[in-house]
């Protein structure tokens, strides 16, 4: 009796190992996949492959599996294989807003616009939280010009998750380039809020100081530019700031330590040519300005100062001269103005794109120029001339990123950079 009770526990606990194994065997697949979509959400791109590689052989995660074959083709900018297995993926409800999300960035990547833009709403029907394919309609929507829109996916994002500071961080820097600094400087105080600590700390602070300039509120700028470090640029704003605030020598002396650091700050130079006038040292003030108007040439405020100065000294000619690149500047800009609204109004004409671009380069603002001519390309891939502005940009200066795209680089926002 004995050794049949000790026979039948051995069985039992057989039994019982066999029953766990298999509960294991049939919850390891959904465990891997739960790990996997972790890996995947988190671009952690090593964790992805075993994850892959874990349920290539798991019955009845085959369609789900494939998404991780895709991203990881379109991490190496392998578009068509990646969109040829998203279809697949599509398939499946468990994975069907990724796989959208997923084929709108590699139909972006291959430069279709309006197929991506397409591909990404459908993502958003079958889950209006998919937090990448809010981030891509941002970039796409910066992208052509058309801000109140990009800035409205930027605002879900951010309300997606309430920890991420770059989303605020990007939509102040298109309301400070977009004339809106009320409401850059709230979301840059926002950006800080959330990651006091983020790689480009100082830089959102200083556009939150010049932001805070503008409006002038000069202590709370003063307060801002104590909390970074010294540059150029900072030691620049603050002797500007003081100008303002009637601290002349003050002014002169931050002015000064910002020419130290960069010879050619403009906004140093255009400091002290104000000093300089204000004391009645004209022509000191005409030698200043004009090292800051050869260090930048489509300056307004620099050539209109200096026309001032010029007139002090007798110079009338050049005074008319620097007077009329001021005011042909003035022109540019509420041409620049004009066409941004005819873009926003319409968001399918690349030819007003190609001509802020155009305007933007007249005005000196290659990034800019850099942004519109991109857009232009986009709208229309066989015009050539927005294609020709852009390689001309580059072999004139190398290439620059609006701000959405910054944030992209730098962040890892999305799985491509644009």
């Amino acid at each position: 009796m004995e050794r049949f009770a000790r026979k039948f526990s051995a069985a039992c606990l057989v039994g019982t190992g066999a029953v766990l194994w298999l509960l294991w065997h049939q919850q390891a697949p959904a465990q891997q996949f739960g790990r996997a979509m972790e890996a995947f959400r988190s671009r952690d791109w090593e964790r992805v492959q075993y994850g892959l590689l874990g349920l290539k052989t798991a019955s009845g995660y085959e369609s789900r599996a494939i998404l991780f074959s895709a991203a990881l083709h379109l991490q190496r900018k392998e578009f068509g294989p990646a969109l040829e297995e998203l279809e697949l993926a599509a398939a499946h409800p468990d994975v069907r807003a990724a796989a959208l999300t997923l084929a709108g960035e590699a139909l972006y990547g291959q430069g279709k616009l309006r197929p991506a833009e397409k591909t990404f709403r459908r993502a958003l029907e079958v889950n209006a939280d998919e937090i990448e394919a809010h981030r891509w309609l941002a970039i796409a929507y910066y992208d052509i010009g058309l801000m109140t829109a990009a800035l409205g996916h930027l605002q879900r994002v951010a309300d997606l998750d309430p920890h991420d500071p770059r989303p605020h961080r990007i939509m102040g820097v298109i309301h400070m380039d977009h004339g809106n600094p009320v409401a850059a400087v709230d979301d840059f105080e926002e950006s800080v809020r959330r990651d006091p600590a983020q790689p480009d700390r100082d830089d959102i602070l200083l556009e939150l100081g010049q932001c805070q300039r503008q409006l002038h509120r000069y202590d709370d700028a003063r307060r801002t530019l104590s909390m970074i470090e010294e540059s150029a640029d900072s030691l620049a704003l603050l002797a500007d700031i003081d100008y303002h605030q009637n601290r002349a020598a003050e002014a002169g002396q931050h002015a000064r330590e910002a020419l130290k650091l960069a010879a050619d700050q403009r906004l140093a130079l255009l400091v002290l040519g104000k000093i300089a006038f204000d004391e009645r040292r004209f022509a000191d003030a005409v030698e200043t300005l004009t090292r800051a108007a050869r260090a930048a040439p489509k300056d307004y405020d620099i050539h209109y100062a200096l026309a001032t100065s010029l007139r002090s000294v007798g110079r009338n000619e050049e005074a008319e001269e620097e007077l009329h690149a001021a005011e042909e500047l003035h022109e540019l800009g509420r041409r620049a103005e004009d066409l941004f609204q005819q873009a926003t109004a319409d968001p399918e004409d690349a030819g007003v794109r190609y001509q802020l671009g155009m305007v933007s380069e007249q005005l000196g603002l290659d990034q800019l120029a850099e942004t519109w001519f991109k857009a232009a390309a986009l709208l229309a891939p066989n015009d050539q001339r927005a294609r020709a502005r852009l390689a001309e940009l580059k072999q004139r200066g190398g290439q620059w990123n609006g701000p959405l795209r910054r944030g992209v680089a730098r962040s890892g926002m999305s799985l491509i950079e644009p």
